[in-house]
């Protein structure tokens, strides 16, 4: 069991090291400070320990624990007497830092791991951003991000700990108590009620009483001290309190990097962290269990080999999507030139000429950017690609059926065999929509999607749908239609599903969010619907 902390500048080296060494006294085990690099710098040829950027950083750590009585297991302190805290050095290199650190982390049992978050220069805060929140939602173990302000972590007596539900909450109140009593301080945990009723009080005594049965502490210990304050805005509430009381440390719980930037940069003014003396601002998420720490190695590994796109070229993505989906003249006269085309080869039962259908018609870009905006919670996208796509189905059936009108009726081979959909038709359209974002995204690879789009099979069923209806009628009509259903549902789900793994994420807001839910179960239930009725209607297709 050990504390890892890591350090990223040289500014709040000192500080840092102060607070693993704090933390580490009341976790046990060994303190290992590192130092991560990535990309270029993490394979330029360096002795490890020896770059400048380490040197510079250590020596300001080296200085903090040397004013701490310890001694840093470092070349030149052979003779010193050890003290009773190990302290090692390392440095880690990988891909990107994130990545050096987890890989550490992995083949460690480390029982705490401590990052600074600090808001910098303008060029530096999306990349610590990236670094912390990989950091947070990925570390096997327990996870600390502390924001210094202007404390310079020499004293830890006084701390406040707003209670929480959950695990995440329990182990900051836990964290907060060791540290107190370590250092003779006190905690004070802290409960913000509204001042409605007459029961507030009493309610928010309640809360922390079983907080502390939860985190196995009790009611009666000397380090810790209850309060409850009777406030309507929570933030403003604590705010008061930490400026009354000049606490050493805010800790608070919080499970996922989605809510940290407001924990360490909104709860508090800055003015109260800039202060001289000012308190730190921790935030702590307990170790994930098992299954959560698989999914994220499964995640690692997948990013690896396939890294997220970069901003640049998700925008070229959706641009490409957003332009190509909008119904316009040159799409209507492709999807018109194609299903004639296809009409044709269908009647004289020519494949060729129904592959070459499948190369002019422009279908494939409005299905995949309705999986674009499924992903994104894009519900003006959605909407724009489906009237695409219901405007080309019905141009290319009016086209299809106009054709039949004007030939002899006759059920050839290829008209036939879009008559018979089956389960594995929705099993190739759905790779056929993986495949097709996979080109999308990967610009060396946007030569296959000729050979997607012939996969797909778009513009023959609708035209094959418009040609039986004026031999058949509406029995094979629909069966050919229900074919151009399926590979739409099919096509969007993996196009979808391909575009999520990439990393394109969408908004968070709530509104965007049910709407994509909503589309979804959509779909789901169309692909279960279509399903069944393959299974049930297959065998009557002659």
């Amino acid at each position: 069991m050990s504390v890892v902390l890591v350090l990223n500048r040289e500014r709040h080296a000192a500080a840092m090291t102060r607070w693993a060494v704090h933390l580490t006294r009341v976790q046990g085990g060994d303190l290992y400070i590192v130092v991560a690099k990535g990309g270029a710098e993490a394979f330029a040829a360096v002795q490890p320990g020896k770059s400048e950027r380490s040197s510079s950083v250590w020596e300001e750590a080296e200085g903090a624990l040397l004013d701490l009585g310890l001694v840093p297991d470092r070349p030149g302190y052979e003779e010193a007497a050890p003290s009773d805290l190990p302290v090692r050095f390392l440095e880690l290199a990988h891909e990107t830092r994130a990545a050096a650190v987890l890989a550490y982390l992995a083949e460690t049992k480390a029982s705490l791991l401590v990052v600074g978050r600090q808001l910098s220069a303008r060029s530096e805060q999306a990349e610590e951003g990236r670094f912390a929140r990989a950091l947070f939602d990925s570390a096997p173990c327990r996870t600390m991000l502390l924001r210094l302000g202007n404390h310079d972590g020499g004293q830890c007596q006084s701390i406040l700990a707003p209670t929480r539900d959950g695990p995440h909450g329990r182990v900051a109140l836990q964290l907060g108590h060791r540290l107190a009593g370590a250092s003779g301080g006190v905690m004070t945990l802290a409960i913000v009620e509204p001042t409605v009723g007459e029961d507030g009080r009493a309610l928010g005594e309640a809360v922390l009483h079983r907080a502390l049965q939860n985190a196995k502490v009790g009611r009666d210990d000397p380090h810790v001290k209850c309060k409850v304050i009777l406030a309507n805005n929570t933030a403003e509430a604590l705010a008061v309190e930490a400026e009354a009381r000049n606490h050493d440390l805010l800790l608070l719980g919080e499970s996922s990097s989605a809510g940290l930037r407001k924990r360490l940069f909104g709860t508090v003014p800055g003015k109260l962290l800039s202060r001289p003396g000012g308190m730190a601002v921790g935030v702590v998420r307990e170790a994930p269990p098992a299954s959560q720490v698989l999914r994220s190695r499964l995640e690692s590994w997948w990013r690896e080999r396939l890294p997220p796109l970069e901003r640049e070229q998700r925008l070229k993505v959706f641009e490409r999507l957003q332009l190509g989906s909008a119904l316009s003249v040159d799409f209507l006269v492709l999807i018109s030139l194609s299903t004639f085309i296809a009409a044709l080869g269908l009647i004289q039962s020519s494949p060729a000429v129904v592959i070459g259908a499948m190369l002019v018609a422009p279908l494939m870009t409005p299905l995949l950017g309705a999986g674009l905006g499924l992903v994104q919670g894009n519900v003006p996208m959605i909407r724009t690609c489906f009237f695409s796509i219901f405007a080309g189905f019905l141009l290319a059936f009016g086209i299809g059926f106009l054709t039949g009108l004007g030939t002899v009726p006759e059920l050839t081979p290829e008209l036939e065999s879009r008559c018979r959909p089956g389960l594995l038709d929705l099993g190739v359209a759905f790779v056929s929509g993986m495949a097709a974002s996979y080109c999308l995204v990967r610009p060396g690879l946007s030569s296959a999607l000729a050979g997607v789009a012939i996969a797909a099979a778009l513009v023959p069923p609708i035209a094959t749908s418009g040609i039986v209806l004026t031999y058949e009628g509406w029995a094979f009509s629909g069966s050919a239609a229900l074919l151009f259903g399926t590979n739409v549902v099919a096509i969007i789900l993996g196009s979808a599903l391909i575009f999520f793994l990439v990393g394109i994420r969408g908004s968070k807001s709530e509104r965007s969010a049910i709407w994509v839910r909503r589309i979804l179960l959509v779909l789901l239930l169309a692909i279960v619907a279509l399903q069944g009725y393959f299974l049930t209607q297959s065998s009557s297709f002659h």
